[in-house]
């Protein structure tokens, strides 16, 4: 039912006659594969896109998230913010259900969790449950990246 759904993001109502409304479920099922993040659909594509990384010799940082999650939801504008500052690295979002097998090699146990993988390996990790608050998680983001990925 999307009358349940808050509309907090939504500052004005879309305008009768545009098709604002048309494609909004659509929307959530498409994973994004241009901008700053991409998020794979399948183990094979996360693995793809580490091989590839790997060659080019840049780090990749993935956050393991879930469509139920809500603190992944507060996160992710800012991991998307980051991704567009540090063009040099490889950013993913890992949808922990689809991606399971994914899940289960990095060990992902809360979620959000982010994993920096550099030469195919793991080499730093960060979740939410260390951060306490999103906001703090948020600057902890900040300073791994920093130092990963600059």
């Amino acid at each position: 039912g999307s009358s349940t759904e808050r509309q907090e993001s939504k500052r004005a109502a879309p305008t009768p006659g545009t098709n604002a409304g048309a494609d909004a479920d659509g929307m959530r099922q498409r994973r994004v594969k241009s901008g700053p993040v991409r998020e794979p659909d399948d183990d094979e594509e996360f693995e793809a896109a580490v091989a590839s990384a790997k060659e080019k010799g840049q780090a990749v940082v993935a956050m393991f998230t879930a469509e139920w999650c809500g603190p992944c939801k507060k996160v992710k504008p800012f991991y998307v913010e980051l991704a567009g500052k540090y063009t040099g690295s490889v950013f993913l979002m890992v949808d922990c259900d689809e991606l399971s097998d994914t899940a289960e090699t990095y060990k992902i146990r809360a979620m959000p969790t982010f994993k920096v993988i550099k030469a195919g390996a793991e080499v730093a990790s960060l979740n939410g449950l260390s951060g306490g608050l999103w906001t703090d998680l948020n600057d902890k983001l900040e300073q791994l990246v920093e130092k990963e990925c600059a």
